[in-house]
């Protein structure tokens, strides 16, 4: 469940009476539970509140300054039997092994389902700000094993880094921070000054990834549930 309303047109009721259909939808078609995220103010943690909505995690936003790529931590060294290919090198399908299986541990309120591969491709792949140029996978002896995945706003000059994921047979080996890496300098030579992500408060591993390459918090959300 997702609802906004423009600032200019607040405190109206609009926000309310658009909840209020979207509840009643809802529960006419049988959900049992929903969920969605709220900006970190006052305000709009006490509209929630009003609606039954409680307050569970945050989602903290991070900024990374590119102006100096040379301000970035040194890239880790590749061991031996592992490789790195842009996702235009090496194709959707390779993608789509990594991602479908590390979505499945993402942490959050709402757990990701499997996805096939044709839904998948629609959903993800050919997302129209994909920047598969800067989007990086690390191979192990020539096996897909990690990869991040870069969405370009070249006309603003800044990215956002929309997952990173690693196989769990190949967690604990730097290979995230080997693609997020090398990701963010590709990102850096086509102009890009400012790159952009957010992580789960209870994802440990990727946010001191985000904190060694020297991203910084600007913002945080928190996710709200109801049961219906």
């Amino acid at each position: 469940m997702w609802v906004m309303v423009h600032p200019g047109q607040r405190r109206h009721g609009i926000g309310g009476r658009l909840y209020d259909a979207l509840e009643v939808h809802l529960r006419d078609n049988g959900a049992r539970r929903t969920q969605g995220w709220a900006v970190d103010e006052q305000e709009t943690a006490q509209w929630c509140a009003r609606r039954g909505l409680k307050r569970t995690r945050e989602l903290r936003f991070l900024r990374l300054d590119l102006t100096d790529v040379d301000a970035l931590p040194p890239l880790p060294p590749l061991s031996d039997g592992v490789t790195v290919a842009t996702f235009a090198e090496i194709g959707p399908e390779a993608v789509y092994v990594i991602d479908a299986a590390a979505s499945l541990d993402e942490p959050g309120d709402v757990t990701d389902d499997a996805i096939r591969y044709e839904p998948w491709v629609t959903s993800r792949w050919q997302m129209p700000d994909n920047d598969h140029e800067a989007s990086t996978v690390v191979l192990v002896d020539g096996v897909p094993a990690a990869f991040t995945v870069v969405r370009s706003d070249e006309e603003g000059h800044r990215v956002w880094s929309a997952g990173t994921g690693t196989l769990r047979e190949h967690r604990g080996k730097g290979l995230a921070k080997i693609a997020k890496s090398i990701a963010l300098r590709r990102a850096a030579q086509k102009g890009i000054t400012a790159a952009y992500t957010s992580n789960d408060e209870v994802n440990r591993p990727m946010l001191a990834i985000n904190e060694w390459l020297g991203y910084r918090a600007c913002a945080s959300q928190w996710s709200y549930v109801k049961a219906l």
